[in-house]
Parts: C-alpha cells; sequence; structure tokens
C-alpha cells in the first residue's frame, strides 16, 4: 500500500511541477493566506507538518492529520519601520471515523475542514491606506491511511484610497500530503489552479500560478526537520528549510530556519521561534531576519488551542 501511494503521489508531485513551468497566465496577486507563525519560525516550512493546527492554509491536506478541532489568532508586522500589519483568525475541525497510521502511532481522521480570515493594511503614505481582507475555506479527505488530499477556495477583496487600486480575487489550490515512513512525509500544494483578479478600472488577470513542495523529516530527540520549495510563475523561486525541536518536559519548542530567495535580487532570511505548549494551548513567537532594503526586520505572534 505504501509504493502504491508513493507512486501516485510523485505522479502528482511533477504533474503539478509541470503545470506551473508551462503555464502561460498573469501575473495578477497572489492569493496567499498568512503561513503559520509556527512555521515561520522555522523558514516557512510548514506545508507537510501535521503538529501545527494553524498551518491547513498552507495545504488543505493536512486537515484530516489533527488530533481534534482547533481554533487560533495571529498578528503579524509585514514591513519593518512602514505601518503594515496582518490578523489571522482560524478554525479546523477534522470529522468522521478516526484513521490510524499503520507503524506510525498517529492517528487522523477521514475528513476535515477548515477556514481562515485574514485582514491586513498598509499606510502607503500620510492619509493613504491600502487594506484587504481574505477568506479561505478548505477541505480534506482521507484517501488512505497515509495520504489525504485537500481543496481550498479563497476569496480576496480591498480597499484603498488611491484610486483604480482596489481589486476583487478569487483562487482554488490542490493539496496532498503522504506518509512515506514514520520518519518521513511528503506533501504537494498547487496554487490558484484556477482563479481571477479584477481591478476597480475593470482590468482583469489571472491569479499567478504556483507549486510547493515539501517533506518533513523526523529527527532525533523529538526534532523535526522541515524543507520546502516554491515554484511560481513569473517570479523566481524560493527555498525554506528549519528544524523544530521541543525542549524535554518543559513544553517549550524551539526553531530555526533560512529562506532562499533567487533571481535577480537574490536574498536570504534567517528566521527563529520559540513556542509553549500546555493543556491544549499553544503560545507561539517567530521573528524574521529579512534584508532591510526588503522587509527588514519582522514580529509574528499567534495563540492557538486544540479542542481534546
Amino acid at each position: 500500500m505504501r509504493l502504491l501511494t508513493a507512486a501516485t503521489v510523485l505522479m502528482m508531485l511533477f504533474a503539478g511541477v509541470g503545470m506551473v513551468r508551462a503555464y502561460e497566465g498573469g501575473g495578477g496577486m497572489s492569493l496567499g493566506a498568512r503561513p503559520s507563525v509556527r512555521s515561520l519560525g522555522a523558514g516557512e516550512t510548514g506545508l507537510a507538518e501535521t503538529n501545527d493546527a494553524l498551518a491547513f492554509t498552507a495545504n488543505a491536506a493536512l486537515l484530516t492529520w489533527l488530533p481534534g478541532p482547533a481554533i487560533g489568532a495571529g498578528h503579524s508586522d509585514l514591513v519593518d519601520g512602514i505601518p503594515a500589519s496582518a490578523i489571522s483568525v482560524r478554525a479546523a475541525i477534522p470529522l468522521g471515523p478516526v484513521v490510524k497510521v499503520p507503524g506510525a502511532g498517529e492517528t487522523g481522521r477521514r475528513f476535515g475542514v477548515g477556514f481562515s480570515l485574514d485582514h491586513g493594511g498598509v499606510e502607503l503614505s500620510r492619509g493613504t491606506d491600502w487594506g484587504w481582507n481574505q477568506l479561505s475555506l478548505g477541505a480534506a479527505y482521507r484517501i488512505t491511511p497515509y495520504a489525504s488530499a485537500g481543496l481550498m477556495g479563497k476569496y480576496l477583496f480591498s480597499n484603498s484610497d488611491l484610486e483604480g487600486s482596489a481589486v476583487t480575487a478569487a483562487g482554488l489550490d490542490i493539496g496532498a500530503a503522504v506518509e512515506m515512513s514514520p520518519a518521513v512525509r511528503l506533501a504537494l500544494s498547487v496554487r490558484n489552479m484556477l482563479g481571477f483578479t479584477r481591478w476597480e478600472d475593470g482590468e482583469d488577470e489571472s491569479p499567478p500560478l504556483a507549486a510547493d513542495l515539501g517533506a518533513a523529516l523526523g529527527l532525533p530527540y523529538g526534532t523535526a526537520g522541515r524543507v520546502v520549495y516554491t515554484f511560481s510563475q513569473g517570479a523566481p523561486g524560493r527555498l525554506g528549510a528549519g528544524i523544530d525541536a521541543p525542549v524535554a518536559g518543559t513544553g517549550l519548542g524551539l526553531r530555526a530556519g533560512y529562506v532562499h530567495h533567487f533571481g535577480d535580487y537574490s536574498r536570504g532570511v534567517i528566521t527563529a521561534g520559540a513556542g509553549y505548549a500546555y493543556g491544549g494551548f499553544q503560545v507561539d513567537y517567530a521573528v524574521n531576519l529579512d534584508d532591510d532594503l526588503a522587509l527588514g526586520t519582522t514580529h509574528h505572534f499567534s495563540l492557538g488551542y486544540i479542542f481534546p
């Protein structure tokens, strides 16, 4: 069963990457929901992380791997030195019969649903603002004990004091996650397979198609290593890698990562974070040390709860 599942997922991986590389669409808004704060501390690598209850916006397939219903909220600075921030509210519910992964000691559910509401704003200049709201709705199905697939629908609308800059947009993502072994999990997300971007002046674009390929690796002492590579139509690739290490017996977790942006303006971003879990509650913090000419140093916080 594992070999059949692996072969199916590998075909999906190559098909998804091939679609992105061959796509000839436009360059509209990316329609990306905010990453979870836990993943931001580890190089923005939450694509295959089933222990992060708020990471499902990166890959809807993760919704079937949650141990229970989860809610959470987060706040992020977007650009250092500029009034620009975003907040998010998320909820996820695994449904249906319990599904156990043979030999891995993990459980999940046959179905999963979730929603995310993201709101952000940027003060462009004195008295001029640009803000947006994005609603994301996801659903997932556990195909086998080792693999799941999911869909994420997204709708965004913005407003601004600048004439002609208001926009509405929608997109559809598809994701997959597979347990290759108790220590290796692979994941794929193809973003904006369908969608539109419509500007206030009537101009229409297609959202840029993108594919994320990721892996989560079980390391000694409960540490998890993760890596994600992003292909994006009309934009350079991005590679993220990170680790998430628990401090034994304390409920604390420490994270570190690195994100490399390829292209003419190649740059690296160092990330770090920490979290504390107690009785279902999870508090997380992350800092991203970007180039001062890009986003600079930004800080991110979140609070979540997983129901028993």
